[in-house]
């Protein structure tokens, strides 16, 4: 089995703390101190954990719009409405 690096686990622990915010609400110093409660920060490197989470939690808002808008972009264009083909364009020799 392979273990998961140090700062392999700082970068999932950022994630999951991303991805907790989102659906939580809270403040990122609330969700900061939740990661560092839970049993994956004792195989953290935790100044690269802090310091990534400072980044991205100071930066949230933009990172949170640009993620909305990459995501977005796609979504609308799986919406429009897909053209069928005209009546004379289908060939003649099929059935009815």
């Amino acid at each position: 089995m392979t273990r998961t690096s140090p700062r392999r686990r700082s970068r999932e622990l950022v994630m999951q703390g991303l991805y907790q915010r989102q659906l939580s609400g809270n403040a990122a110093r609330v969700v900061h101190d939740d990661l560092a409660e839970s049993p994956g920060f004792l195989r953290a490197d935790k100044p690269y954990f802090d310091e990534m989470w400072h980044g991205v939690a100071d930066e949230y808002d933009a990172l949170l719009a640009s993620a909305i808008s990459v995501l977005v972009t796609p979504l609308r264009m799986n919406l429009t409405v897909p053209v069928r083909a005209k009546p004379s364009s289908l060939s003649s020799d099929m059935p009815a």
